[in-house]
Parts: structure tokens; C-alpha cells; sequence
């Protein structure tokens, strides 16, 4: 319901006030036997209209004693009274009610109007999505393949060339990097689309064996830096196990790629909280400048940008984290390393140590 909708009519908590005196009033001069109490239906009608609950109660509560305290008070006098005056109240309590069901009526038929442009708005957003992922994927492959082929070109162009063809040499050299690069850049955004659009495949997550996967898949970059990963005991959590495969690997990966003049060595720590698990990845690279860390999450965005890169890595954590439920953040200095840290929501609740060692039995047999 829109903000319009929602918002209670001024006349609505002044109306419900007013009528409730000015029905003990009539109470109090009406003689007995005429009944202005109906009045009190028609004040209980305009609390309704308010949209408060407490004040609906304590209007109840006050027009059931004001209807006891009147009876005892009001004048002696002839029935004609009560058969007029009954029913000017009455008819007054239907044209009250027939207001309200009006414009009840009205804001439904505008909540139903807005309900429908909402989904035909969401059909049109699943059917972009639907394309653009076609489109990723098309683009992709169209774009990949005469790399490959220029790639393969260029190579045997480079074979055929003199020894002391050292400038057309480092031509070809700078145009095969600059392919590597683009062909990086087009891995990058199909693993961002698919982060942001592929349904979650949740499931018990082993995050010590997620991690010994990253460590298989970076052995390369972690021998040749001398890093090293240090983690404590990582537990099993409900999450997709590809997409946090992806999530952990981009952020080792970044600290591989902006270290320091010492080994990379990074620590990774969990912790359990009542609803969420917070996970920490703190490197002791270069660091990150305060001005550029509430912008390093944004696709193509890049703190340090000497040392490459495209500047998707941390959207597609941002986009993993936030898919599961969870946030991510960064604490970083210049020169003092960087720490980032997300949470995974712990429901439904993370096995044991015993469950593990059974689920790894269980496999392993």
C-alpha cells in the first residue's frame, strides 16, 4: 500500500472525539428512554478509520462507561422522544457507515490498480533479466572466440618474426596482453551476472573444503608470492556452495594481487552470532585509502588501479553476500593491510562438530 494509503484521514481521531461528547452530552439533556448511546457506534466507526489500535480500545473502553455513567443520569420523559430520536441516530450511524465503506472502497480498488501495475512491472524485470542473461551469455561466447582465434594469430605471427625484430616483437607482446585482458574482463562480468541472477542452490556448506578448493585453484599466484592462508576451524553453514567457492577465492585473490613488498599472509576467521555468522579475510597488503573504501563494492570501481584488474571482484562478493542475506565491509588503512568481513545468516542452524565428522564419513565411505 502506497504512503497515500496509508495515512489516516485528519477528521478521522478529532471526528471519533467529538462524536463521543457530543453523544454524552445529548445523553445528559436527552430524556430517558430516548437512546443517543447509537452514537457511540458511529465514534467506535471513525477510530476504526484512524488506523490506531490503542486508540480504538481506549474509545471502547470510555463510550461503555460513558453509556453506564449517562443512564444513571439522564431525565425522566414521555416514549414519542425515543421513537424520533432513535431514529434520526440510526440514519445518522448509516450515512456515517456508508462514508467509510466509500472510501474503503476507493483505496482498495487503488491498492488493487497499484498491485497489478507491480506485477506487471516485476513480469517485465523477469523478462529483462531473462534476456540479458541470453545476451551475457551470446556476447560471450561471440567475443571469446575471435580472442582465441587473434590470440592464436598473433602467437604464430610473433614465430615468424626475425630475432631482431624486437619493436614489432613488443607490439604483438602489448596486444596479446591487452586480449588476456579483455578476455578476463568478459570472465568477470559472466561470473557478476551470474552472482546477481542465478538462483541460490543452498545447501550444507563445508567451508573447510571450499577452502581447500581455493587453495588447489591459487596455487599457482600463492607459490609464486610466497603467501600463505591461515584459518581457523571453519564450520558448515546453509549458502551456495559455487557462489561462496567464488566469493572467497575473489577476496584471496585480492590480497594476492595488492600485497606488499612482504609474503602475503592471510587469516581467515569465523565467528557465530545469534543469527549470523561473520567471516573476516584480513591480508597484511598495501591497505586501502578511507576515501576509496565506500566505493570499492561498485562494479569497475578500483582503489589502486597500477596494479590491473577490472574492478568486478568485490561487486561480485557485494552480490553473493547480499543474495544470502547478509552484508560485507571493509576495515582498512594504507600500509597496514585490510580486513574484510561479511556475514551468512546462520538459519537454518550450522551442524556441529560431530554432524561434520559424520557428513565427511558418510561421504568419504
Amino acid at each position: 500500500m502506497t504512503k497515500a494509503a496509508r495515512k489516516e484521514p485528519w477528521w478521522a481521531l478529532p471526528g471519533a472525539i467529538l462524536i463521543t461528547l457530543i453523544t454524552f452530552t445529548l445523553d445528559l439533556i436527552m430524556p430517558r428512554g430516548a437512546s443517543p448511546d447509537i452514537g457511540y457506534c458511529a465514534a467506535m466507526l471513525m477510530a476504526v478509520a484512524t488506523g490506531r489500535l490503542r486508540f480504538l480500545l481506549a474509545l471502547a473502553a470510555t463510550c461503555c462507561a460513558l453509556a453506564i455513567f449517562g443512564y444513571s443520569l439522564e431525565p425522566p420523559a414521555p416514549s414519542e422522544w425515543m421513537f424520533v430520536f432513535d431514529r434520526c441516530m440510526v440514519g445518522a450511524v448509516v450515512l456515517l457507515t456508508a462514508f467509510l465503506g466509500w472510501r474503503r472502497l476507493r483505496i482498495s480498488q487503488a491498492l488493487a490498480k497499484q498491485t497489478e501495475a507491480l506485477e506487471h512491472t516485476t513480469r517485465q524485470l523477469a523478462r529483462s533479466n531473462a534476456d540479458l542473461e541470453r545476451f551475457a551469455t551470446v556476447v560471450s561466447h561471440d567475443l571469446r572466440s575471435p580472442l582465441t582465434a587473434l590470440s592464436l594469430n598473433l602467437q604464430l605471427l610473433e614465430r615468424q618474426l626475425p630475432p631482431d625484430e624486437e619493436d614489432s616483437s613488443q607490439t604483438i607482446h602489448e596486444m596479446r596482453r591487452s586480449i588476456d585482458d579483455m578476455a578476463a574482463l568478459i570472465r568477470s562480468l559472466l561470473e557478476h551476472g551470474r552472482a546477481t541472477h542465478e538462483n541460490l542452490h543452498l545447501c550444507a556448506c563445508d567451508l573447510e573444503e571450499v577452502l581447500r578448493t581455493v587453495r588447489k585453484r591459487l596455487a599457482a599466484p600463492l607459490q609464486t608470492s610466497g603467501g600463505q592462508i591461515l584459518d581457523d576451524s571453519l564450520p558448515i553453514i546453509w549458502a551456495d556452495e559455487s557462489q561462496l567457492l567464488s566469493l572467497f577465492q575473489n577476496l584471496i585473490e585480492n590480497a594476492i594481487k595488492y600485497r606488499s613488498a612482504e609474503p602475503p599472509r592471510i587469516a581467515i576467521t569465523s565467528q557465530q552470532g545469534p543469527r549470523f555468522w561473520t567471516f573476516s579475510v584480513r591480508d597484511n597488503g598495501i591497505g586501502i585509502d578511507p576515501h576509496h573504501q565506500h566505493r570499492i563494492f561498485q562494479i569497475f570501481e578500483r582503489a589502486e588501479t597500477s596494479r590491473g584488474g577490472a574492478g568486478v571482484g568485490l561487486a561480485v562478493c557485494k552480490s553473493i553476500v547480499e543474495r544470502h542475506g547478509g552484508r560485507i565491509w571493509v576495515e582498512s588503512r594504507l600500509g597496514k593491510g585490510s580486513t574484510f568481513s561479511f556475514t551468512i545468516p546462520a538459519q537454518p542452524s550450522p551442524q556441529n562438530t560431530a554432524q561434520r565428522e559424520q557428513q565427511l564419513t558418510a561421504s568419504a565411505s
